[in-house]
């Protein structure tokens, strides 16, 4: 006697619109992590240049610390920080740019570094750990 055997695979794993989805989410999700990071990091980083006095008014005086070349920026009036955002450009790529129209000259020509080396092999390694854990998402 014959019989017939047949094994379906309707897992999400094996839907190529699925994978994509999933992909796409773990890297804006990247993204948004590396956003959130370099603001921290220009946030809490060491600032050991100068002090600087700044007048904001009549009578009215703000000191800020500077930040030395090759530190991040020592954030003043938060521009910077909160210009650096994660936008998503399609259902698989992301970006992180730094809006604030200054952000350049400070990272190449004043040695202020925004994003080090450093930070891009820790946003690649975050990357590559959300890839795993939504796509873990999808075997389940």
């Amino acid at each position: 006697m014959a019989f017939k055997s047949s094994l379906k695979l309707d897992s999400p794993l094996f839907s190529a619109e699925k994978r994509k989805a999933a992909g796409g989410r773990a890297v804006y999700k990247s993204a948004r992590e590396f956003a959130q990071s370099t603001q921290n990091k220009m946030e809490t980083g060491a600032h050991t240049g100068k002090i600087v006095t700044k007048a904001r008014g009549e009578n009215f005086r703000v000191r800020h610390q500077q930040s030395r070349r090759g530190q991040r920026p020592a954030p003043f009036s938060k521009r910077l920080l909160l210009s650096v955002r994660a936008k998503r450009l399609s259902q698989t790529e992301s970006t992180v740019e730094v809006g604030a129209d200054y952000a350049e000259h400070l990272q190449f020509n004043l040695g202020r570094k925004i994003v080090t080396p450093g930070d891009l092999k820790e946003a690649k390694k975050n990357l590559d750990n959300n890839l795993v854990e939504e796509f873990r998402k999808l075997t389940k």
